[in-house]
């Protein structure tokens, strides 16, 4: 079907001249100059004359394809969806006949390539059930399998359990299981986040301005403060659900590890701008915390 419209639609509209100074059939007769060049000639002179040849004008379609009748144009549609050459096919459709047919062009390659795929997945998932067998099961025995498999996917909450031998131990340990603390943390890492699309140069550079070194005191203290919060969160978590309940969590243990290499990179960022070494465009405050 996509053969005939293209058919249709570019059938005969391709074809143009090789001189490109006629834009007419009727015009496209005799022949004209070619001038031959070699690479040695880098430099060519006004009054010079420069060999050339005669070459008759041929009112054609372009040299590899064209839409002229279904078998061509099933090979030109063959080759674009097969991804290989159809740049030259979509240049010389946008150069001949607009850009609109670039909307014809690549919609027929992501319709293409899509059902492609769709039938490249569903032949191996046929043939995966066929070898598993699955696909001489019934409904309910495959309701039944579904269902074992999500059994098998549940697995307990890793959470310390509570402290009920310390009051104030209970209370923070309340606190960080309330929605509001998660809304908290979030907010501080977007936050901490939002200081990457700050633009930073380091006091290693020549001549730094009074703007500058204040803009980099600034953003310094920011990381800083950051820092500072990520860390006593961390320590209050460990207060509250003790060091062992807290690395229970494979989560805390991520955020452990971000957090030290985070300070880690900051402590070791001051030192070096604070002794005149650095001469990057790394943000000190931009620790993997975010």
């Amino acid at each position: 079907m996509i053969t005939l419209i293209s058919v249709q639609l570019f059938s005969g509209k391709l074809q143009r001249c090789n001189d490109g100074n006629r834009t007419s059939l009727e015009t496209c007769v005799g022949h004209f100059k070619i001038s031959i060049s070699v690479k040695s000639w880098l430099i060519f002179e006004k009054n010079k004359t420069y060999p050339y040849m005669l070459v008759p004008r041929i009112w054609s379609n372009p040299r590899n394809f064209h839409f002229d009748n279904i078998g061509a144009a099933f090979l030109t549609l063959f080759e674009v969806i097969t991804l290989e050459g159809w740049l030259q096919v979509r240049d010389i459709l946008n150069e001949r006949l607009g850009w609109g047919t670039q909307v014809f062009l690549f919609s027929y390659i992501f319709l293409g390539i899509l059902v492609v795929l769709t039938l490249f997945v569903g032949v191996i998932l046929t043939n995966f059930q066929k070898n598993k067998g699955t696909a001489l099961l019934t409904v309910d025995q495959r309701r039944w399998r579904d269902l074992k498999k999500r059994l098998h996917l549940l697995q307990p909450l890793t959470l310390p359990p509570r402290p009920e031998n310390s009051p104030w131990r209970a209370w923070l340990y309340d606190k960080f299981q309330t929605r509001v603390y998660k809304w908290m943390s979030v907010t501080l890492i977007l936050l901490h986040s939002l200081t990457l699309v700050v633009p930073w140069k380091t006091l290693g550079v020549e001549m730094p301005t009074d703007a500058t070194q204040t803009m980099q005191q600034v953003l310094m203290t920011i990381g800083a403060i950051f820092i500072l919060v990520f860390v006593l969160e961390i320590i209050i978590k460990m207060i509250a659900l003790t060091v062992r309940g807290y690395f229970l969590s494979k989560r805390n243990t991520y955020e452990f590890l971000i957090t030290i290499l985070g300070l880690a990179y900051f402590i070791s960022a001051m030192v070096s701008i604070s002794t005149g070494d650095v001469n990057t465009t790394d943000h000190p405050s931009h620790c993997l915390c975010c």
